[in-house]
């Protein structure tokens, strides 16, 4: 038989079969670019794993030099896509752009184009050889090999640091979701280590297709329990500093985490003032609203003026639980909205 089947092909076709989930899910939220990248990201790492079913069962070196060049082009797009993901999400789609992508395309064409002709040259892998039990394939690795996984490498770190960066610009509403593209790509590269370096506890096996099935549970977390595709952080964090109403964030202990130029201007502070303070401390003078904080509700409540005798104004007040991914509990939202007539005044 040219085939035989065995447990890695199994974990392979899983993997492959979690990839392709969250790819058709991405596909659904294309009109949003960090779904359209993610959809080629996880299409990558499913094709990678489809062909590995293959060569795992391969009983032949041809066959599984084969299909080892097939599963290439989803190793060459992978670090590609999440590279483009990663600048998405972070909300630096001024980086993609036709020339950067061509650019970044063209050492994993080559590469491509290099597999594809191995016997011809040898560059990505001298020679190959199956191992006696397990059927396992052993590719002895050329520059060619070497030179796509450095580059590999470095578009994931570029990546991953992009979503670090944007740690400090996001709500802290959004760290489970970073942590989430950041362990993503995290998994595979430790898997593609364990590989390369020969740190392996079944010699030969590449663990990195069988990872994917892991990092495509924790996409599927990100998106169906943390909304990892309904509004990337920074475009949320955008919307927030530019609204017109006031808005500030309470942890479990209220004290004060977050707050826009809004709330701010409308209590007549800096956001050093207000941002780590106990609730109580700053709007020591609201004592309608520090009642209301304890029921969740909304109500009208007039802000003191700055000088005595001044009337102040008149607000709309709501205080909402933050309940997020469901069930969890991080804090409290209070919005503030000015009156009709009041809002004239700005």
């Amino acid at each position: 038989m040219n085939y035989e089947f065995n447990v890695f092909s199994l974990w392979l076709l899983i993997s492959s079969a979690i990839s392709l989930f969250i790819a058709r899910y991405s596909w659904k939220m294309r009109i949003q670019k960090t779904g359209f990248y993610l959809f080629f990201l996880t299409l990558a790492a499913a094709q990678w794993s489809l062909a590995g079913v293959f060569e795992a069962a391969a009983t032949s070196v041809s066959l599984k030099t084969l299909w080892s060049q097939i599963s290439y082009l989803g190793i060459v797009a992978a670090p590609v896509f999440y590279l483009l993901f990663s600048w998405s999400y972070s909300n630096r789609d001024d980086l993609i752009t036709p020339k950067t992508v061509t650019a970044l395309s063209i050492i994993p064409a080559l590469t491509f184009l290099i597999a594809m002709t191995n016997d011809y040259h040898q560059l990505l892998w001298p020679e190959v050889s199956i191992t006696e039990t397990g059927n396992i394939g052993i590719y002895g690795h050329g520059i060619g090999f070497f030179v796509n996984m450095g580059y590999s490498y470095l578009l994931i770190v570029i990546g991953i640091g992009a979503i670090l960066r944007s740690t400090k610009h996001t709500s802290f509403l959004y760290t489970d979701q970073q942590r989430i593209i950041i362990s993503g790509a995290l998994i595979p590269l430790v898997a593609n280590s364990m590989y390369v370096f020969k740190i392996n506890p079944i010699p030969g096996l590449d663990w990195t297709p069988i990872s994917f099935g892991i990092s495509g549970l924790l996409f599927a977390l990100g998106i169906f329990h943390f909304g990892m595709l309904n509004l990337v952080p920074i475009a949320r964090n955008f919307l927030v500093e530019t609204m017109e109403d006031g808005m500030m964030v309470l942890d479990l202990e209220d004290y004060i985490i977050d707050v826009n130029p809004a709330m701010a201007t409308l209590l007549g502070k800096r956001d050093a003032e207000i941002i780590g303070r106990e609730i109580n401390a700053v709007l020591s003078e609201w004592e309608k609203l520090l009642i209301l904080l304890n029921s969740n509700d909304e109500c009208d409540v007039v802000v003191p003026g700055p000088e005595n005798g001044d009337p102040g104004e008149q607000i709309s007040v709501k205080v909402s639980s933050i309940v997020w991914a469901g069930s969890r509990l991080y804090g409290r939202l209070l919005t503030c909205r000015r009156s009709a007539s009041d809002a004239s005044k700005l």
